[in-house]
């Protein structure tokens, strides 16, 4: 429990992150681990199991978190602006803005807007950073 302890602590003491930061610990999917190295006891460590249920312990119950999960949900819904006519405002729904909410940077140095489009046209690069051209002809 230790090694999730310090990479938790590492993560919440950052100073340079927004206070709305979050970040998420999982373990491998089945059956994307190799056999041999489910064997090995230093694979089947069992600290961040044992962190996430002294978390849930901490905020009382799993059921509490689905029902706030869930009421923050609708109430984000109930609370959405309502009118007669359509607008021109059309909120991005949580949607990439190209190079602005994120940026996805390859292993070769290129921007892309999103890594989970697949093919998706680069934008810019390292070196000569976002082309406006290429954001305009192939996004815009």
């Amino acid at each position: 429990m230790e090694p999730i302890r310090r990479i938790d602590d590492f993560f919440t003491n950052l100073d340079f992150t927004h206070e709305d930061f979050r970040y998420q610990l999982g373990y491998a999917g089945s059956g994307t681990v190799p056999e041999e190295l489910l064997k090995s006891s230093d694979f089947n460590d069992q600290s961040l199991r044992q962190w996430q249920d002294k978390q849930i312990n901490i905020t009382n119950s799993l059921e509490e978190i689905k029902e706030q999960s869930i009421f923050n949900s609708l109430d984000r819904i109930h609370k959405r602006s309502v009118t007669k006519r359509a607008t021109n405002f059309v909120p991005m729904n949580g949607c990439c803005v190209v190079g602005s909410r994120r940026l996805f940077v390859s292993t070769d140095g290129d921007f892309f807007a999103c890594e989970r489009v697949g093919n998706s046209p680069s934008i810019g690069n390292v070196n000569q950073g976002i082309i406006e051209e290429k954001i305009y002809s192939k996004y815009v």
